[in-house]
């Protein structure tokens, strides 16, 4: 395939322009097709619960909720949309940052279990990783970058950026929800910016 302006159609309507790139037999490329304006992505409003507990060292417990809608308006069912966000990433040692949904397995987050990948399944590149969760019906989550690491290596950084990936498969006319709650700790009065 030639490279060159290529004009993006969904549905027989014009959507964007992007450029192709010089693409050999049996190779694969990336080229951004722009926005389906038939799948609606609806963030709902943050939600925070804040707890104290301990006696003697008092600490403050905040848990976040944030709910993603999906929506198909289309008359097919859409499979395989990938949907990317992010937990907040503690750079204090006396911070401390735990996903609570999705339930995903880690490698070495802080705050996160340490598990053994020995359970995990091999990625493209023949990496084990830590398995998908499924979450619903037709929705499973990941870390982010799971499906690209290139050596047992890279596993222990996994998830270090806080990003996470769902896959969902949206029946048409159907909408659908994902949860992603996490935990902030740390000891009382502790200044905390950034959420």
């Amino acid at each position: 395939m030639l490279s060159g302006p290529a004009s993006v159609y969904v549905d027989g309507s014009f959507i964007s322009r992007s450029d192709v790139p010089l693409v050999s037999p049996e190779e694969s490329f990336d080229c951004p097709l722009g926005i389906d304006p038939s799948i609606r992505v609806t963030y709902q409003p943050l939600s925070k619960k804040a707890t104290q507990s301990g006696f003697v060292t008092r600490s403050s417990n905040t848990t976040f909720t944030q709910r993603i809608l999906l929506h198909n308006t289309k008359s097919i069912a859409v499979d395989n949309v990938k949907v990317l966000d992010q937990i907040p990433v503690s750079e204090d040692s006396i911070i401390t940052v735990k996903l609570i949904s999705p339930p995903l397995e880690s490698t070495n987050i802080p705050g996160g279990t340490v598990t053994s990948t020995s359970s995990g399944v091999e990625n493209k590149s023949g990496v084990k990783v830590p398995p998908p969760v499924k979450v619903a019906q037709g929705i499973v989550a990941q870390w982010d970058g799971a499906d690209d690491l290139t050596s047992e290596d890279d596993l222990s950084s996994l998830g270090n950026d806080g990003k996470i990936s769902w896959v969902c498969s949206i029946p048409s006319q159907g909408k659908v929800t994902l949860t992603l709650q996490w935990e902030v700790s740390a000891p009382l009065k502790t200044n905390i910016t950034g959420l």
